[in-house]
């Protein structure tokens, strides 16, 4: 059976934007990244080049590749590794940016737990929010995040307070 016209011409865009991910211009790449992440289309191919794209050298491009990677969800799960990684980093957008996809990838990111867990001591609360989400997308199998969810209740931010209380009711499985 042949492919659907609508799968064909997909299927040219996700080969331009390969292409376009390994090229020398960092707003390309940018662009790529954030382009493959839209088009949410063959992750078999798409998720290791994503997962490639974490490291590179521009931090605006690993940003756009964990954004993508949290569209593909499950289908993401072979990226956990990479994304926990890159919570190392000392730039808020790429951490969230890893968090969120971490979350949205689910129970299967659950070996990015302890990573997430120290990253809640970040002074940043933007950061500890995102990371209080991705807990939360995680779930139980992020339990051994509790003690720590905990403290964050009596955080000065309304909103990590809020994320902790959120993330503690979904990791506790309410």
């Amino acid at each position: 059976m042949d492919p659907e016209p609508e799968d064909s011409h997909l299927a040219e865009n996700v080969d331009r934007w390969l292409q376009t991910l390994h090229t020398g211009d960092e707003t390309l790449r940018f662009y790529a990244a954030t382009a493959l992440g839209l088009l949410r289309f063959e992750p078999d191919r798409v998720v290791p080049e994503l997962v490639i794209a974490l490291a590179d050298e521009s931090t605006r491009v690993r940003t756009a590749a964990a954004r993508s990677l949290a569209g593909f969800e499950e289908g993401a799960a072979t990226a956990v590794g990479e994304l926990a990684c890159q919570l190392d980093s000392s730039d808020a957008d790429l951490v969230i940016a890893c968090a969120h996809a971490l979350g949205r990838i689910g129970e299967h990111a659950f070996s990015a737990v302890p990573k997430l867990v120290h990253g809640l001591s970040s002074a940043n609360p933007d950061v500890q929010v995102a990371i209080c989400q991705g807990l939360a997308g995680i779930g139980q199998v992020a339990d051994v995040a509790v003690p720590v969810l905990e403290t964050l209740l009596c955080s000065d931010d309304l909103r990590v307070r809020s994320a902790a209380e959120d993330a503690l009711q979904q990791v506790r499985g309410g």
